[in-house]
């Protein structure tokens, strides 16, 4: 082999030649950490995922919903929607603390007074949406 691939194998690529290897270095792969194998670790960013991001989109839409339907104070499957996710997310944020090494925002461990104040938030938060989806339908 010449001597300038070698080069730019060792130093990167400067634009010029073809790419020989990735810019990323070998030992910054995942698959040379085993840590990050863990299947667990899937389980816990679709847990995240849920509470953090799909759950509240659901409560939203199910208020946007329940303002949409125009039925006053009448019950109706938005209001079902808004109460099973309401008690679905503290459910799958207890899951993500207590079996799922679930973090905190500032990258710390959570512990169960994160999810009881996370708990009555949410939960507080979902009752002042449905009272005020109702009072604007």
């Amino acid at each position: 082999m010449p001597w300038w691939p070698r080069r730019f194998l060792q130093f990167g690529w400067s634009g010029r030649h073809p790419v020989y290897r990735f810019a990323i270095p070998e030992d910054t792969l995942d698959t040379q950490n085993p840590q990050n194998t863990n299947p667990q670790q899937l389980g816990g960013c679709f847990v995240r995922l849920l509470w953090l991001a799909v759950g509240n989109l659901v409560l939203v839409l199910s208020a946007v919903g329940i303002v949409q339907n125009r039925a006053g104070f009448q019950l109706g499957a938005m209001d079902v929607v808004l109460a099973v996710t309401a008690i679905f997310l503290p459910a799958m944020r207890y899951v993500d603390i207590r079996f799922l090494n679930g973090k905190t925002s500032d990258n710390r461990q959570a512990t169960m007074a994160d999810w009881l104040r996370y708990s009555v938030t949410v939960l507080g938060v979902s009752l002042a949406l449905w009272v005020g989806a109702h009072l604007i339908s």
